[in-house]
C-alpha cells in the first residue's frame, strides 16, 4: 500500500467485474489506506486469475480455493484475508483489518427454500444439513478450502439477515426465501510473485 500511496494509479488491481464483491472490497481497502490503484475489470475470476498468474495485474481478491494453485506454483503470494479475523486453515495469514481498521468483508452462502415450504420439510432439510456438517471428514475438507462453517438454524440466519438489512448494507439474499443454514467463505488478497511489482497491505 505504501507504493500505491506514493505513486497513485501506478499499480493496478483486477476484479471479477465492475460492482463485484472483490471490486468493492478492493475499493474499501484503498479508501482505508488512502491509496489509489487502477481498476481492471474482467468477466469473472478466471481471466483475472490468469492475468495475476502472468503478473499483468498487481492485486486481486480471490477465494482461497481459487488462488491456491497459483500459490502452490509460486506464481502468486497471499497478502491478507478479508474476514475480520484470521481463519483456522490459514492462521499465519493476517486479516486486512489488522492493518486497516474496519476494512473487512465476508462472502457467505446459505441454504434457502421457496416461500411457503411446509415447516416439516424445512426441518428435514435442516436436519440433513446438520448431519452432513457433523461429519469430521466433510468439515475438514470444507475448512481446508478456506471456508469457516457457521452452525445455526433458520431463526439465527433470519436474525442475521435482518440486522444487515437494517444496517443498510447490500444483500443478495431474497427476503421471500426460507433460510436453513449458512456458511462463510472468506476472500484473499493475492499478488503476483514479482519482486518488482508486488504490492503488500
Amino acid at each position: 500500500m505504501a507504493l500505491a500511496r506514493e505513486k497513485p494509479g501506478h499499480l493496478n488491481y483486477g476484479s471479477s467485474g465492475s460492482g463485484s464483491v472483490n471490486h468493492l472490497l478492493t475499493e474499501l481497502l484503498l479508501q482505508r489506506a488512502g491509496a489509489q490503484m487502477t481498476h481492471i475489470p474482467f468477466r469473472g475470476a478466471g481471466p483475472a486469475l490468469l492475468e495475476l498468474r502472468t503478473g499483468r495485474i498487481d492485486l486481486f481478491y480471490a477465494t482461497p480455493l481459487d488462488v491456491r494453485p497459483l500459490v502452490q506454483e509460486g506464481k502468486a503470494r497471499l497478502l491478507a484475508i478479508s474476514s475480520p479475523g484470521r481463519i483456522p486453515s490459514l492462521p499465519e495469514l493476517p486479516s486486512v483489518a489488522e492493518s486497516f481498521e474496519g476494512c473487512a468483508g465476508v462472502l457467505w452462502q446459505g441454504l434457502f427454500a421457496p416461500a411457503g415450504t411446509p415447516p416439516p420439510v424445512l426441518e428435514r432439510l435442516h436436519g440433513a444439513l446438520r448431519a452432513a456438517l457433523a461429519d469430521p471428514a466433510l468439515r475438514a475438507r470444507v475448512e481446508n478450502q478456506g471456508v469457516v462453517l457457521m452452525d445455526g438454524d433458520a431463526a439465527a440466519l433470519r436474525q442475521r439477515r435482518r440486522r444487515r438489512w437494517r444496517s443498510g448494507r447490500p444483500s443478495s439474499a431474497r427476503p421471500a426465501s426460507r433460510p436453513a443454514e449458512h456458511t462463510g467463505p472468506r476472500g484473499i488478497s493475492a499478488a503476483p510473485r514479482n519482486p518488482g511489482r508486488g504490492c503488500g497491505a
